[in-house]
């Protein structure tokens, strides 16, 4: 399903993606308001002393810190959304701010269940004081560093177009890869979804190396289709039409394993590098696609529970809704982290981070490869018990979910929960400034944009999630610089 390119691909010349457009009234009427309705949240927290106790203090700060970065866009007079900042913020936002409250208003309906925490404990105010150092932390990375800047200039370059011959055969042996192995899983399923969705767990067990490349044929094939496009000099309905069609397609086939980020993965995916590499989508094109994801989302969850349509009511709709906002536990896990070290066990001091260096081995070629290494090590601190390997290969149990602050926390105490904090915000400007060095190319706009979807992921960890980001995007570099054409090369050494 490639999409039909004009053969005059390898001769477009690289062009830079769309020019980032200023804030216009309308933008402004949507952005303002949205700022008056926050501090007016934040001021109400901190008139709920009495209710919120200990607590409302650094739940205002949070508030206020997660606010900033809209200020700082109404400053400097221009936003871009699908820059890093927003999203981790929005992520921050749910899980540092809303899901406290939620916590601490209703505890046995919003709190964690996987091990005992009290919520009445001094450490809750303390993990939020954290937590509110930590995104300062960030903030001052992101914003007021030059480091970013300097380092990402110095970063080896991703250009445009691609070699003709080698994309299209690249996008061969990703297709042929691709069905191989959604053939191999649905084998594997018996051929029935209701038993792959029920046992989501069992499908990806043991074959966790054969999930990833099916994840990555599939965004190649797409990240490569739409590069291939961009470069052409004719293109016509007709294409954008294969392309979308194509897009849907992969995006059927990944949802066999019950995953809502894994179906989504492509189209989100896609949207990123159509926003950088073709048409900048304005505030509310920004939230209507976001909107609709979500939605898609939560349906997509409430139909793999019943596996029948007419099921999804309101009722159950609405609890897949609340679950998308309230159902992280990271602040509940750092909660039980500040009560555990060092009182019960002495810091990590590094061994954490170090840890995670493990995880590029597979485990099927070391079998004995531990079971909780790096940040896996909090686990069993604090819930020891609460998970095993299976014997068909994968774990059994609860996983629980860590965080960068968490992380920080467990291996030197508060300084590593803010010093984790501000390094990942150096990481994540050197990422965006990465793309404005490489004037929005498609295959760098392609790299950016698989890391920024996955964000809400990483920002539950810290040693793990950039080691899996160097070892991807190293993957993706090698194969993106493959594909460039001999001019293109040629302009890149000049």
């Amino acid at each position: 399903m490639i999409p039909s390119i004009s053969t005059s691909v390898s001769h477009a010349p690289a062009r830079p993606g769309p020019a980032l457009a200023p804030f216009r009234p309308n933008d402004q009427g949507f952005l303002v308001p949205l700022l008056v309705l926050c501090i007016g949240i934040v001021s109400t927290l901190v008139w709920q002393m009495d209710y919120l106790g200990l607590s409302a203090l650094p739940l205002a700060l949070i508030g206020l810190l997660c606010m900033l970065p809209l200020f700082i866009a109404l400053g400097r007079g221009e936003l871009d959304l699908f820059e890093p900042i927003y999203l981790y913020i929005a992520t921050i936002f749910l899980e540092y701010f809303i899901k406290p409250i939620a916590t601490i208003v209703s505890p046995e309906f919003f709190g964690l269940r996987f091990f005992p925490i009290d919520y009445d404990s001094p450490a809750v105010p303390y993990s939020l004081m954290v937590s509110a150092c930590g995104i300062l932390a960030f903030l001052i990375a992101y914003y007021w560093s030059s480091l970013p800047e300097a380092f990402a200039s110095k970063l080896p370059r991703l250009s445009a177009p691609w070699s003709p011959r080698r994309s299209q055969l690249v996008m061969i042996v990703c297709a042929c890869v691709f069905f191989l192995l959604i053939y191999y899983f649905f084998q594997k399923g018996g051929f029935s979804l209701s038993y792959m969705f029920l046992n989501r767990a069992r499908i990806s067990a043991n074959d966790s190396d054969k999930s990833y490349f099916l994840r990555m044929t599939g965004w190649f094939f797409a990240a490569i289709a739409f590069g291939r496009l961009r470069a052409s000099k004719r293109v016509g309905t007709l294409s954008w039409i294969r392309f979308g069609a194509t897009i849907l397609v992969i995006a059927a086939c990944f949802s066999i394993f019950g995953s809502r980020m894994t179906t989504l993965f492509v189209p989100a995916t896609t949207v990123v590098v159509w926003h950088y590499a073709f048409r900048r989508l304005n505030i509310r094109g920004f939230g209507l696609i976001l909107a609709s994801l979500f939605f898609v989302s939560s349906l997509f969850g409430a139909f793999r529970g019943s596996l029948e349509a007419a099921s999804i009511g309101s009722s159950r709709l609405a609890e897949n809704l609340g679950y998308e906002l309230t159902g992280y536990h990271d602040w509940d896990v750092l909660v039980g982290v500040v009560e555990h070290y060092p009182l019960n066990r002495d810091y990590y001091y590094g061994k954490l981070a170090l840890g995670s260096l493990l995880w590029p081995i597979p485990r099927k070629f070391w079998t004995s490869k531990p079971i909780a290494y790096g940040p896996g090590l909090i686990q069993d601190d604090l819930a020891p018990g609460l998970r095993s390997l299976s014997p068909e290969g994968g774990y059994t149990g609860t996983s629980m979910t860590q965080s960068t602050i968490g992380e920080g926390y467990a291996d030197f105490g508060f300084l590593g929960a803010v010093g984790y904090m501000f390094l990942f915000g150096l990481f994540w400007k050197t990422f965006f400034e990465y793309l404005r060095v490489n004037a929005y190319s498609v295959p760098a706009v392609a790299l950016y944009a698989i890391n920024w979807v996955a964000l809400p992921i990483w920002v539950r960890g810290f040693s793990g999630p950039l080691i899996t980001i160097a070892v991807e995007a190293t993957s993706i570099f090698l194969v993106f610089k493959f594909l460039e054409s001999n001019d293109t090369l040629a302009r890149a050494r000049a």
